[in-house]
C-alpha cells in the first residue's frame, strides 16, 4: 500500500511539471495557469485557495490605502517652516514694544499698531499680541463676584479685565483700524468647568474678526493667561498662548459655543444640548496634528468617543499618524508616525515599564505597535532643550477588548 501511495505521488509530480513545460512553450498566462489547474483541483480547494487569494488581496489593499493616507498627511516644506519659525515674529516684537506714550487711548495705540500691520490678518495679530501682552486677568473681581465696568477705555487705563474686558478692548482697536470685528458671547468649558455640567448661563466672549470674507476666531482671554484653582480662589498665571490666535472653529466647539449658533461656524449647526453632550477634548489633541473637522463629525455620530490624553512638550512636534482614541486593543497593531525636528529619542512605554523605541529617519519617528498586556501606554520623546529627560506626548489605555459605545 505505501509503495502505492509512492508510485501515485511521483506520477503526479510528473504530471506537474509536464504541464508546466506545456504550458511554458504554449505561452500560458497566470490567468489560464489557473484556469488549467482549476479543473484538476476538487471543488472545496478550488474555494479554500480562492479564499486565501481574496484574505491577502484585501490585506495588500487594506495596507497601501493606509499608506496612501499618511502620505496625505505628511508636512509640506511649508509647514515643516511655519512648525519651526513664527511667521509673524518680526510683528511680534513691534507689538510688544510699544511706546507708553501711545497707549494712553484707544485711537492712538490703534495707529501706532497699523504702522507695521499690512492686511487685516497682520492687523488682528498686533492687536492679539499687544493685549495678550499687557492685559492681566482681574482675579480679584473673579473671586468676589464684584465686576466693574469692563469698557475698552476701563481696561486700557487699568490694564486688567476678565473675558468681556478682553474682548470690549479687541472690539474697540480693531474697530478703529478698520477691521470687521465683532463680540462674541457664549459658554465655555474652560476653567471650573464639570463635564456633564448642564450649561444654564453664557460664562464667556471673545472675538471674530473677518479676514477676505471669512470669519476667523480670536480669543485673547484664553490667549493671556491660564487659571488654577488654589485653596478654591482663581490664581491666574499670565502665559502666552498662541493657539487662540485665529482658531480653527472646529476645533474651537469642543470648548466654546456662542448663545448665537451660527457665530461658531461649524456645518451642521449644533444645539447647546449637543455642545454640552460633547466630550471635553484640549487644544493640545489639535495641536498635535488630529483633525478638527474629522474629529467633530465624528462625535457628532457618537459623543461618547474617549479620546487619549495630551501633554504640551517644549519642542515643535506633529502627529502624521496614531490612533484617534484613547483605548488600544490588544493584539492589534497601531502605526505612530511623527515630525519631531528637535527630537532626539521617541519611545512607547507599556505596562511594566517596557520600552520600545521609535525608529529614527531624520526627522521623522514612526513605529508598529502590537499592545501585549492591559495597563497604560505612554508615548515620550527626548529632544534637544530635554538633556537626558523624556517628556510624555500621549496617554493611552490598553484594554483586552475595546469598549462597546
Amino acid at each position: 500500500m505505501l509503495k502505492f501511495i509512492k508510485r501515485l505521488l511521483l506520477l503526479s509530480i510528473v504530471l506537474l511539471l509536464a504541464a508546466g513545460i506545456w504550458g511554458y512553450k504554449n505561452g500560458m498566462t497566470t490567468d489560464n495557469y489557473q484556469t488549467f489547474f482549476s479543473e484538476i483541483i476538487s471543488p472545496d480547494q478550488q474555494k479554500e485557495s480562492q479564499q486565501k487569494t481574496e484574505d491577502l488581496q484585501t490585506k495588500k489593499s487594506s495596507k497601501s490605502t493606509t499608506t496612501a493616507e499618511v502620505k496625505k498627511q505628511r508636512l509640506s516644506n511649508q509647514e515643516r517652516q511655519t512648525l519651526l519659525e513664527n511667521p509673524f515674529a518680526e510683528l511680534d516684537a513691534y507689538a510688544r514694544k510699544v511706546p507708553a506714550s501711545t497707549t494712553t487711548e484707544i485711537e492712538s495705540l490703534a495707529r501706532y499698531l497699523s504702522q507695521k500691520a499690512t492686511t487685516d490678518l497682520e492687523k488682528a495679530r498686533a492687536i492679539y499680541i499687544w493685549i495678550t501682552d499687557n492685559i492681566r486677568y482681574d482675579d480679584d473681581a473673579f473671586n468676589s463676584g464684584n465686576y466693574p465696568v469692563y469698557s475698552a477705555e476701563y481696561v486700557l487705563r487699568n490694564r486688567k479685565a476678565v473675558c468681556e474686558g478682553y474682548s470690549n478692548l479687541f472690539t474697540a482697536l480693531g474697530t478703529a483700524m478698520d477691521l470687521a470685528v465683532e463680540q462674541v458671547v457664549g459658554y465655555s468649558k474652560g476653567y471650573g468647568y464639570t463635564p456633564g455640567t448642564q450649561l444654564k448661563e453664557s460664562d464667556h466672549a471673545w472675538n471674530i474678526v473677518k479676514i477676505n470674507g471669512d470669519w476667523k476666531i480670536m480669543d485673547a482671554t484664553w490667549g493671556s493667561s491660564h487659571g488654577e484653582n488654589v485653596n478654591g480662589k482663581l490664581v491666574s498665571k499670565k502665559q502666552f498662548d498662541n493657539y487662540w490666535f485665529d482658531v480653527d472653529p472646529y476645533e474651537a466647539i469642543f470648548n466654546h459655543f456662542p448663545e448665537d449658533a451660527a457665530n461658531a461656524f461649524v456645518q451642521p449647526l449644533i444645539t447647546l444640548d449637543q455642545y454640552e453632550q460633547m466630550p471635553v477634548i484640549e487644544k493640545g489633541y489639535f495641536e498635535l496634528g488630529f483633525k478638527g473637522k474629522e474629529t467633530f463629525l465624528l462625535v457628532q455620530e457618537n459623543p461618547n468617543l474617549v479620546f487619549p490624553k495630551t501633554y504640551h512638550v517644549e519642542t515643535p512636534i506633529k502627529l502624521i499618524a496614531a490612533p484617534k482614541f484613547k483605548e488600544l486593543e490588544m493584539g492589534t497593531s497601531y502605526y505612530f508616525e511623527c515630525y519631531i525636528p528637535e527630537g532626539v529619542k521617541v519611545a512607547a512605554i507599556s505596562t511594566n515599564n517596557e520600552w520600545t523605541h521609535f525608529k529614527k529617519t531624520a526627522e521623522i519617528f514612526t513605529l508598529n505597535f502590537m499592545p501585549k498586556a492591559t495597563g497604560e501606554l505612554k508615548i515620550v520623546v527626548q529632544h534637544e532643550k530635554s538633556g537626558k529627560l523624556f517628556s510624555t506626548i500621549l496617554a493611552y489605555t490598553l484594554v483586552r477588548n475595546k469598549t462597546a459605545i
